[in-house]
């Protein structure tokens, strides 16, 4: 389980983006974050993954204070998923993907079952005719799906993703939540930030609307994203077939 309470945070002394967040998730969740931009959603996973420090209240994982656990194990509790990522050397795809397993320790010696993992990765997220590609020279979307296949193959227990779908095309988009929904048949638990409700009821699982540096709801998707949820995030207006006619 992953247990924030209670939690502040700001990057400067005179304002916090985080004000009291609670937030529990349990294994096999899929967990999807909805706020305006600046709202704290990428802040929120960031100290999840402990690269900041907080000012008050804990971020537990398995009971033990993120900041007290190392890198490398934490790293067979987290995986995670950037906005976006930029490639200093010319490896190839199915490098790229291999190194998540050599997360938690780089010398590492792989296995058939490790090579097996990438293949299927790259299966299931409809990319194996890149494999051999230079990972440098593909567009964003694509690297997009490669470092997504690289924190599933990573293999830990809750898998962060900031915004999964930027630079996706419309059908990547939706064969990515596809797969999504089939690594959590495997048991792997989802926290995704996203700006896209639609997306959200296609998922399902819980969304965790943040609002003003605190949880604004959370609850099954079904029950917690409707018409006036939308509307106190994004100042938008839906009519009844979801789609949008009026903007504030």
């Amino acid at each position: 389980m992953i247990e924030v309470k209670d939690l502040v945070f700001g990057y400067s002394k005179s304002y916090n983006i985080l004000n009291g967040i609670n937030l529990k998730i349990d294994k096999g969740e899929i967990i999807n974050i909805l706020g305006a931009n600046g709202c704290g959603k990428s802040t929120l996973l960031k100290l999840m993954l402990g690269f900041y420090k907080y000012r008050h209240g804990s971020i537990k994982i398995y009971g033990r204070q993120v900041n007290t656990i190392s890198r490398k194990e934490l790293a067979s509790y987290l995986s995670y998923v950037p906005q976006s990522h930029h490639a200093v050397f010319p490896y190839t795809v199915k490098d790229v993907v291999l190194m998540g397993k050599s997360s938690s320790s780089f010398w590492k010696n792989y296995s058939s079952d490790d090579y097996k993992a990438v293949e299927e990765a790259l299966e299931v997220l409809k990319i194996p005719h890149l494999k051999d590609r230079d990972y440098s020279r593909l567009s964003g979307g694509e690297r997009q799906l490669v470092m997504v296949a690289r924190a599933i193959v990573q293999n830990s227990d809750y898998c962060l993703m900031d915004e999964p779908v930027s630079g996706l095309d419309y059908g990547n988009q939706f064969r990515l939540l596809d797969s999504i929904k089939k690594y959590v048949k495997k048991g792997l638990t989802f926290i995704i930030t996203t700006h896209h409700p639609d997306h959200v009821k296609y998922l399902g699982g819980r969304a965790v609307l943040m609002k003003n540096g605190i949880i604004y709801k959370d609850g099954l998707a079904e029950n917690v994203l409707d018409e006036t949820a939308i509307y106190e995030l994004y100042k938008v207006k839906l009519n009844e077939q979801g789609h949008i006619y009026a903007v504030d």
